[in-house]
């Protein structure tokens, strides 16, 4: 890996995330979660087998993804509150935004 650009993966994650939250927020209380959709790359390469997780911030509930051959990932079942995501590449640089 050339250089780990942890701003910008911390600000994609963190833009995804909050994007995510503001579709859901619209969705009835029935369905109060959301799923984060997203890429993780190094220029131009896909990070693959880093590690993003989110954590809501008040509860400590995390969900985690690996990140595929193809640079995406997915995080499932997350409900409206303010998140800590953070990406962790494969050789352990990590990036962390609170959204």
């Amino acid at each position: 890996m050339n250089q780990f650009n942890t701003r910008n993966l911390a600000l994609a994650a963190a833009s995804a995330l909050a994007l995510s939250m503001a579709v859901a927020g619209g969705a009835s209380a029935q369905n109060a979660t959301t799923t984060l959709r997203g890429s993780v790359y190094d220029g131009q390469t896909a990070e693959a087998g880093a590690t993003v997780v989110a954590t809501e911030v008040s509860t400590g509930y995390a969900t985690r993804s690996r990140v595929g051959a193809d640079g995406r990932y997915v995080l499932s079942g997350l409900r409206p509150g303010t998140y800590r995501v953070q990406v962790t590449s494969a050789d352990g640089q990590t990036a962390e935004q609170t959204v």
